[in-house]
């Protein structure tokens, strides 16, 4: 299987007022988590997906850097973009937002081995903790691309539509798991 991680870092985090990525937590960047989660967790091929301005400041010894065409457009054009950066014979992108700073290598590997043993038989693996999707920490293989080309052709750019277009795998994890709560305002730092 043929799998990178791909660091979604390409926000313009407004609501958090300056580049949240950059923020630190236990003496690393908010997206140096999602890498150091990607490498512990079994993938070695990592990207971070960003855009022009930002690209400059993150550290090109952790991770390549993608830089998109069009700023601001969204993880599905993200997605979009990613595959249609990345060389042919990768199937599948693993994606993680910049702004989660708690995720971990148990997740990513607990993902990769729920995934497994149903890889054939799916588009994507998207995990739902409680009941709510988790799309910017899902699984996606290259099919999903012509659905996503379509999409973005009809200025539909929601994930939540994009994944009820595909034959998705839900993974489960609890209500309360750290692994997704991201930072969007200073305010959402846990007490």
């Amino acid at each position: 299987m043929n799998i990178i991680g791909i660091v979604l870092a390409g926000g313009q985090s407004s609501r958090y007022g300056k580049p949240k990525m950059f923020e630190q937590y236990n003496g690393l960047s908010f997206y140096e988590h999602s890498i150091h989660a990607f490498k512990a967790g079994g993938i070695d091929n990592i990207y971070i997906l960003t855009n022009n301005q930002l690209a400059p400041y993150f550290n090109k010894d952790k991770a390549s850097i993608l830089v998109e065409d069009k700023m601001h457009q969204g993880p599905l054009y993200a997605l979009y973009f990613t595959f249609q950066s990345v060389p042919h014979y990768i199937d599948w992108v693993f994606v993680l937002p910049a702004d989660t700073p708690f995720v971990s290598s148990a997740f990513v590997a607990s993902a990769l081995t729920q995934s497994e043993e149903s890889f054939a038989s799916f588009d994507a693996f998207i995990p739902v903790n409680g009941n709510k999707q988790q799309p910017l920490h899902g699984i996606y293989h290259r099919n999903c691309l012509p659905v996503i080309k379509d999409l973005l052709n009809k200025n539909k750019k929601n994930m939540y539509s994009f994944i009820q277009s595909i034959s998705a795998c839900f993974l489960t994890y609890p209500v309360d798991q750290k692994d997704f709560l991201n930072v969007n305002r200073k305010e959402d730092w846990p007490s």
